[in-house]
């Protein structure tokens, strides 16, 4: 049992290890700028933002088991809220995150509201509705978004190749840390609770509704989080580029 014990310690340290080279390696690489260098920064920029997405889903859909298929309907108002906003009405960029983060943390409480009531692939596909909801009112109001032609951000809304790696880098670290957090809190261990048996934890006195609404908003903020980084780094956001079921 104590080798056990400390095999165990031994592969977590290694592993610790590994992901600080990795780490170490991605942050030094625009040190090097080259064709190539460049090639594989745009790449890794695509993994680093998908990674982050990942991890923000998971916060829900892994630990509390709410699998969500509209998870693009909180990357989409992230990336609308700072597009539009510094665009449109010149709002200072950080006004537009914080109601990129506002307005994803409300469509995540009506979102943990419906999962009170539906499970599986009910709950499932009225996130999927959700999201196709969201993409035909960003290609119908025009006035507003300007439809399927997508809003432009002007060149100082958004941000160099160089800094938007070490932005995503460290929203990576971020959301690992915070998934870490919250998975060994009180919140972490009743979200697995009711993902394994939601009857018995309620047997035991938990409600699930609050616990619900808390994991959901925090992984609908963090991805809008991620909305918000594509829009500055893109510097256009479309409807079928942040409301697509692919994302």
């Amino acid at each position: 049992m104590n080798h056990s014990s400390h095999s165990l310690r031994r592969a977590r340290q290694i592993g610790y290890v590994l992901v600080a080279v990795l780490v170490a390696a991605v942050a030094i690489l625009p040190m090097f700028p080259s064709p190539k260098v460049n090639y594989v920064l745009s790449l890794l920029m695509q993994i680093m933002l998908f990674i982050y997405l990942a991890q923000a889903w998971n916060i829900a859909g892994g630990f509390a088991g709410l699998f969500s298929l509209g998870h693009s309907a909180f990357f989409g108002l992230g990336a609308y809220s700072y597009a539009v906003g510094v665009s449109k009405y010149g709002l200072d960029p950080a006004i537009c995150l914080a109601i990129g983060m506002a307005l994803a943390g409300a469509l995540g409480v009506v979102t943990a509201i419906i999962s009170t009531r539906l499970s599986g692939m009910f709950f499932a596909m009225v996130t999927l509705g959700l999201n196709e909801i969201l993409l035909n009112m960003a290609s119908q109001m025009s006035w507003l978004t300007n439809g399927d032609a997508g809003a432009y951000l002007r060149k100082q809304f958004t941000i160099t190749p160089q800094t938007a790696h070490y932005a995503i880098l460290a929203m990576c670290i971020a959301i690992f840390a915070v998934a870490a957090l919250v998975r060994h809190s009180k919140l972490g261990t009743i979200a697995v609770a009711l993902k394994e048996n939601e009857a018995f934890a309620r047997a035991l006195g938990v409600n699930p509704a609050p616990w619900k609404i808390a994991i959901v908003v925090i992984s609908a903020v963090a991805t809008a989080i991620g909305g918000s980084f594509f829009a500055m780094y893109q510097g256009i956001v479309a409807p079928s580029m942040v409301f697509s079921f692919s994302v």
